[in-house]
């Protein structure tokens, strides 16, 4: 979570509000958000350059806390049920499973984000040219090659569906942190300024 709170950028609305200065929990309020939110948008635009088809979940993952007057700080932060998987693209390291294996597809069809649909682990072992097990010391869901026609038919080795890693290395790539401070940095004071803006052309109505 990056969290938004800015004292000098304070001090300087409230000078420019002058006569005005009973807006500045406003102003404080509207600049933070603002600059948090286009944080947000800056990370979801980056998703598809930084993994390959990212879905809409994980888009919808980046959140905002906007700032009130009550509480001016404002937070852009990533979901927690993405934020299980995000973490580790973020800082890198080596995941393990939860359960038994990390499940790899290889030759087993993927929907367009590049994924496994729904059940198809379950469906693929419902299969009778299907088998779970070992082949040449690699562990995983093979598929029984189709019987050759004839005597003098080829031996067709059977194709890896689906691979069982014990663990998944990852480097450091998504950027999230680097990505949101340097866009709040650009933006916090051209946010207080429009937001300084805004509240003097209520107060003059």
């Amino acid at each position: 979570m990056i969290q938004v709170s800015a004292i000098a950028d304070v001090a300087s609305a409230r000078r420019m509000l002058g006569d005005a200065v009973k807006q500045l929990p406003f102003v404080t309020a509207l600049a933070l958000t603002t600059v948090v939110k286009r944080a947000q948008l800056a990370e979801q635009a980056a998703l598809p350059s930084v993994f390959d088809k990212p879905t809409p979940f994980t888009a919808r993952g980046i959140a905002v806390q906007p700032a009130t007057k009550a509480e001016p700080t404002a937070a852009v932060f990533v979901r927690p049920i993405q934020a299980g998987y995000l973490a580790i693209e973020e800082t890198g390291g080596v995941r393990k499973p939860a359960k038994r294996a990390i499940v790899m597809p290889v030759g087993a069809a993927k929907n367009v984000y590049g994924n496994l649909p729904r059940n198809a682990l379950s469906r693929m072992k419902g299969r009778k040219d299907v088998l779970v097990g070992q082949i040449g010391g690699v562990g995983g869901i093979w598929q029984r090659p189709a019987r050759p026609k004839g005597r003098q038919g080829a031996r067709v080795a059977p194709k890896l569906l689906i691979g069982f890693e014990d663990q998944t290395k990852y480097e450091p790539r998504f950027g999230f942190r680097a990505r949101a401070v340097q866009v709040i940095k650009a933006n916090l004071a051209p946010a207080f300024r429009e937001a300084v803006t805004k509240a003097l052309a209520t107060a003059r109505r």
